[in-house]
């Protein structure tokens, strides 16, 4: 989950415009990826994205914006997430 503050001072910024992320895995480096999984639009100050299992190794991930008909795109906020351990699945 992110969350963001209102910043739409520039003329181009619209509430409509949907959250999108970028995803570089460590155990991928030269395969950029988008995040299929993803929800928000700037004007909810808030969206949620799933990461694929590969990012138990780490991934550096790209937030932005983009125009609901793909014509225009924010600049990104860098976040690195570290490795994350995975999680046995229980079975029953």
């Amino acid at each position: 989950r992110v969350s963001w503050q209102e910043e739409r001072e520039w003329a181009t910024a619209t509430g409509s415009d949907l959250l999108q992320i970028g995803v570089l895995y460590d155990s991928l480096p030269l395969g950029p990826r988008l995040a299929v999984s993803v929800s928000g639009r700037r004007q909810d100050l808030c969206g949620e994205f799933t990461l694929s299992e590969r990012a138990t190794d780490g991934a550096h991930v790209y937030c932005f914006f983009a125009r609901e008909d793909g014509s225009a795109y924010s600049d990104c906020q860098y976040f690195r997430i570290s490795a994350i351990p995975s999680h046995p699945q229980h079975t029953t």
